[in-house]
């Protein structure tokens, strides 16, 4: 999402929304269990109460850790990058690995694999083959069946000028591929294991595309949903659930403006539920997972913050 520097605060202003420190009273559900970043943009959960965070403005990755007294940590992990935005789980990699969309300091955009086990151990799978700067590619996501990567390409925030990129993490000499293209504000990006398909979100139309990739060529779009997130001004970024005691598969996703967090059917039925109130520019929303996670989701804020936020 937008970042605190001149040329994305001179696009977000003519979009509407301006990144600005508010005060704010988020609502008594949550819980912060982290602080002290300067844009908390994305989160990607490895284990019990165990996540990274990436901070755009920084271009630092740090771990967020609960340990056996109850208290959580932040250490830095990853560091030396201009700016660090979607993280997500490897397709080939053992589990012990992470994927992450960091900026060089030149201005080039990567996809690099950081360990788990080890802090500032990381190999670059990927490089753009232009220099755009300000962190162009933004969301990731990826296909753990095919081994395919989907990245969020924002292109300056400018309307319709965003695309979706596809590459083969298995082939070093891959080329990107453009998955999809004439979005808006292509922002958030991810895989869902359950149905097979890819969520894109176009952050200032709150639009959401759904890809189907079940078969066929997964650098080839088949879109199967199109349609503004019931109840939401700006979505950044969104993770999709399933609902317990039915079929049904849920949307849970950061409204950037407004400073909720809001829940609806991921086919974009019915109405939206706010299920987290008062937080400044969040930007986006994971599930625990694990035996004693799972019944929470976390939230970065692009104040800076951390949350913690019983749902199940």
């Amino acid at each position: 999402m937008c970042r605190p520097a001149l040329v994305l605060l001179v696009t977000c202003f003519l979009a509407g929304f301006v990144p600005m420190v508010v005060t704010a009273q988020p609502s008594a559900n949550l819980t912060r269990i982290a602080s002290g970043f300067a844009w908390a943009e994305n989160l990607w959960i490895v284990g019990d109460s165990d996540l990274f965070v990436s901070d755009i403005a920084t271009g630092d990755i740090s771990r967020v850790l609960k340990l056996d007294n109850g208290t959580w940590t932040k250490t830095t992990w990853v560091s030396g990058f201009h700016s660090c935005a979607g993280l997500t789980a490897p397709p080939f990699y053992q589990r012990f690995y992470v994927l992450a969309l960091c900026e060089l300091n030149d201005g080039t955009d990567t996809v690099i694999a950081f360990s788990t086990e080890q802090p500032q151990s990381f190999d670059t799978l990927l490089k753009s083959p232009t220099v755009k700067g300000n962190l162009s590619w933004n969301g990731l996501a990826v296909d753990p069946s095919t081994g395919w990567i989907y990245i969020t390409d924002l292109s300056g925030f400018a309307p319709n000028a965003g695309n979706i990129l596809a590459v083969d993490a298995h082939r070093q000499d891959s080329l990107t591929r453009t998955f999809a293209a004439n979005l808006s504000s292509a922002d958030g990006c991810f895989f869902d294991s359950h149905r097979h398909r890819l969520y894109v979100s176009e952050v200032f139309t709150a639009h959401v595309h759904v890809y189907d990739l079940n078969g066929g060529r997964p650098y080839v779009a088949r879109e199967v949903g199109n349609y503004i997130a019931p109840g939401m001004k700006a979505l950044d970024d969104m993770c999709i659930v399933q609902d317990g005691n039915s079929d049904d598969d849920y949307v849970i996703a950061a409204d950037y403006a407004a400073g909720n967090v809001v829940m609806f059917k991921a086919d974009g039925s019915g109405a939206g539920r706010v299920v987290a109130s008062g937080l400044t520019h969040p930007t986006s929303v994971r599930r625990g997972v694990g035996a004693t996670d799972s019944g929470f989701v976390y939230i970065t804020e692009g104040a800076g913050n951390v949350y913690q936020l019983r749902m199940w």
